[in-house]
């Protein structure tokens, strides 16, 4: 799997309608093609991302606005817990809930924040494209079903719509916040990467799934490398 954003957008997740540059190249249907059109390439899967607010508890989610059916892509091992069903792609009234987001905290309980079968509220706060003022529209979702946890914080932190519901929602007009580029296989993954750079040079940035465990391996050596300090200095 790799990673695919516009180089003027920001470098994670879920920072909703970022900064473009003028040298950056936007996710429209036509870069997903062309990528998929790229030998060794299983599949490319657009996406929207956002943080909104739900359930009129000030509750901060990540939003995923993505294909519900390709999920297994991300996260292979991907579950729903008992009651649940996974929904169809074009059906934009209903919602999954990541497991970090189906319960939340309250007074040291665990609360359940919705089930399946309940409609929850979604708040998304946006720059008016016309007024530049902070402008905010609601909308209701059914919860179709959980996720159980995948380990993914991607999905688990977010409720997850399909890309109807997200480019409608978000006001996207179709442009894409990131794509997921499916390899045939690890071996593939430098390749892909290689003719994505070559096609589109910095205008695009993509990230690997070796790059980011290298960075997750780098930053957990410098925790590990401050306890130790830490208790030498301590004498322990």
């Amino acid at each position: 799997m790799l990673f695919v954003t516009s180089t003027g957008m920001g470098q994670t997740p879920f920072l909703g309608q970022g900064l473009e540059s003028s040298s950056s190249v936007p996710l429209y249907t036509g870069v997903v093609n062309h990528i998929k059109s790229l030998p060794f390439v299983i599949d490319v899967i657009p996406s929207y991302q956002a943080h909104c607010v739900s359930n009129n508890n000030s509750n901060l989610a990540g939003v995923l606005s993505i294909d519900p059916q390709k999920l297994h892509f991300i996260a292979p091992a991907l579950d729903l817990t008992e009651g649940s069903v996974m929904p169809a792609s074009n059906d934009s009234s209903v919602v999954l809930l990541g497991n970090d987001i189906a319960s939340s905290h309250l007074a040291g309980k665990t609360m359940p924040f919705a089930l399946p079968g309940q409609r929850v509220e979604v708040k998304y706060s946006f720059l008016g494209p016309n007024t530049g003022v902070l402008e905010q529209q609601s909308r209701d979702f059914v919860v179709k079903g959980i996720i159980q946890s995948t380990g993914n914080p991607t999905i688990d932190r977010s409720i997850l719509f399909n890309i109807k519901a997200g480019d409608e929602f978000l006001y996207r007009s179709g442009k894409y916040d990131s794509i997921f580029v499916v390899a045939k296989s690890a071996n593939y993954v430098d390749a892909i990467e290689n003719e994505i750079q070559t096609l589109y040079g910095n205008n695009l940035r993509v990230i690997t799934q070796a790059a980011v465990l290298q960075v997750t391996k780098e930053f957990l050596t410098g925790i590990n490398l401050f306890i130790s300090l830490s208790h030498f200095l301590l004498g322990r």
